[in-house]
């Protein structure tokens, strides 16, 4: 009998917390699911640990693989060979709420996503006060459509997505997974916000995405932040045009909104990237143009002006002084927590 929920993990030398995650999807209030476990060459005990498990629970099974292909290439495997109606991707050293699956199913409705909170825990499992989105001083509101195109602030490990609504494509994007699924989600058939812990995510150093940065010291400015600043606006424009590439040519998305993601990623690219664009890469015109049409997507003012804010920054002279000022003012913003 097919189940109601394809559960994909993907492990990679995960064996230290791959049992207290397992154990958690295991035992959900919700138990219409199935478990595929891929392991991407581990080094440890972590086939070990799926195999043992696929062994006792017929509900676990094991894909065969071999070498290294990396996480998002094994989530394209997972995600093929998936059956139900719905697919939850579960990261291999987290530990799941037990009602997490029960309330993402029962708000989904006929969505395309439903996605929750994810509280931070440490290496021991102890709760740190904080959410993943609080920690990147990010909201997440499936109404702010405009943000969502420029900010990612969406966790693969919180979610639900409907299978006829997940596009291949996402995994094969420089871009993060998650976030192009959740726009895949906004921009179609809809995301759902549950306002509940339904997974404590773990920080301990080792995580492949979130390797955040725990530090008591909101002030410090790191590394990472630092070279962000220098490379602030060159990214912003990457990350721009490579989400209106996607959308524009994504199967989940109404094609009359495709042909405008298209228009706009076509025009971008011409503007910045092309050898034949003009001496002042992002046109002012531009900039308006595209605030005015992406800007019909949205129905909430402060959506609006955020991301009129954020084009005209983009259509701006390149400066290190913009980025370093985004990220002072990401500081102070993380101090207010």
């Amino acid at each position: 009998m097919t189940p109601l929920l394809s559960i994909i993990l993907p492990t990679y030398n995960g064996g230290l917390f791959l049992r207290e995650q397992i154990d958690s999807i295991l035992t959900q209030t919700h138990q219409d699911f199935e478990l595929l476990i891929l392991d991407d060459g581990s080094s440890d005990a972590s086939m070990v640990i799926a195999d043992s498990y696929a062994a006792a629970d017929q509900r676990v099974s094991v894909l065969a693989a071999s070498g290294r292909a990396g996480q998002a290439n094994r989530l394209l495997t997972l995600s093929q060979a998936a059956c139900g109606e719905f697919v939850a991707i579960a990261d291999q050293d987290d530990i799941w709420d037990p009602e997490r699956n029960n309330k993402l199913l029962a708000a989904i409705g006929d969505g395309a996503m439903a996605i929750g909170r994810s509280e931070l825990i440490d290496k021991d499992g102890k709760r740190l006060g904080t959410s993943l989105l609080d920690r990147l001083n990010r909201p997440l509101d499936p109404a702010l459509k405009l943000r969502a195109l420029i900010e990612p602030m969406f966790s693969g490990h919180a979610m639900v997505v409907r299978r006829s609504s997940l596009n291949p494509a996402a995994f094969a994007s420089p871009l993060t997974f998650d976030w192009l699924m959740a726009l895949d989600a906004i921009y179609s058939d809809g995301l759902v916000y549950v306002d509940d812990a339904i997974v404590f995510h773990r920080i301990h150093g080792g995580n492949q995405v979130n390797n955040l940065d725990m530090t008591t010291d909101p002030g410090r400015l790191s590394a990472a932040l630092i070279r962000e600043a220098f490379l602030n606006q060159r990214a912003l424009r990457l990350k721009f045009w490579l989400v209106l590439s996607y959308l524009g040519r994504s199967n989940i998305v109404p094609f009359a909104d495709r042909q405008i993601f298209a228009k706009f990623a076509d025009r971008c690219h011409m503007a910045w990237y092309s050898h034949w664009r003009s001496v002042k890469p992002f046109k002012t015109a531009l900039a308006q143009e595209i605030k005015d049409e992406l800007g019909c997507f949205s129905l909430i003012e402060e959506d609006r002006r955020y991301f009129g804010q954020r084009m005209d920054k983009l259509a701006a002279a390149s400066t290190i002084g913009a980025g370093f000022r985004e990220v002072y003012d990401r500081i102070k913003a993380r101090q207010s927590v």
